[in-house]
């Protein structure tokens, strides 16, 4: 369940920070390395 909702969180992010806030930059990087972080985590726990 916490691995199909890190799935979804992760595209929502971006789509937020560029409708509600206008695209701030520091936001959307903030957005794409908790995207990377799913990903490294995720691959790390299986692997585990």
């Amino acid at each position: 369940m916490c691995i199909e909702v890190g799935i979804q969180d992760t595209p929502l992010a971006p789509v937020l920070v560029f409708n509600l806030f206008n695209g701030l930059g520091g936001m959307a990087m903030i957005a794409a390395w908790w995207g990377i972080w799913h990903i490294v985590l995720g691959l790390t726990l299986t692997t585990v």
